[in-house]
């Protein structure tokens, strides 16, 4: 008699069996995919970040009309465009750009915020720029953008 109450039991037991798998499968699959949202979250940022710059540096498209130096304890790019420098500079935990007329001193405030980054340097290199920042995981980026007309190198922090 025993046995035969083990075996009505055996389709219940089965179904607790699955019921609990499947609630640990879906808690599993839920973590993955928080995980997996973040690290898109991350890169897409990180892509930005790159895709911005590497713009804003083609559309300059010569050595000349380029400048890295130091703007307040931070790297910072100037981008000559007509009667206006383009500065690009990391303040506050955020890649800023700022956009003044030529003979006016620099003001760190008056840029607007882009993206946070965590850290960010600037180097010139013969034929172009070269570019790192961290991200939030505090992963390093490097990027190089290779210029058309080269002209002449100015780099200021060098001096």
């Amino acid at each position: 008699m025993k046995q035969s109450s083990i075996v009505k039991r055996i389709p219940n037991i089965l179904l607790m069996v699955f019921a609990t798998l499947s609630c640990m499968l879906m808690v599993l699959s839920v973590q993955v995919y928080q995980k997996t949202a973040l690290l898109t979250k991350a890169n897409a940022k990180s892509r930005t970040i790159g895709l911005y710059l590497t713009n804003r540096f083609q559309q300059a498209d010569n050595m000349e009309s380029l400048k890295v130096m130091e703007c307040d304890d931070s790297d910072c790019v100037l981008i000559r465009e007509d009667d206006c420098w383009t500065y690009l500079y990391l303040d506050g935990g955020m890649l800023k750009e700022s956009i003044q007329p030529v003979n006016t001193p620099f003001q760190k405030s008056l840029g607007d915020g882009l993206v946070e980054v965590t850290a960010l340097h600037f180097q010139l290199v013969e034929n172009g720029i070269q570019f790192f920042w961290l991200d939030d995981n505090q992963m390093v980026h490097t990027q190089t953008v290779m210029l058309r007309h080269r002209g002449g190198v100015t780099d200021e922090s060098s001096e």
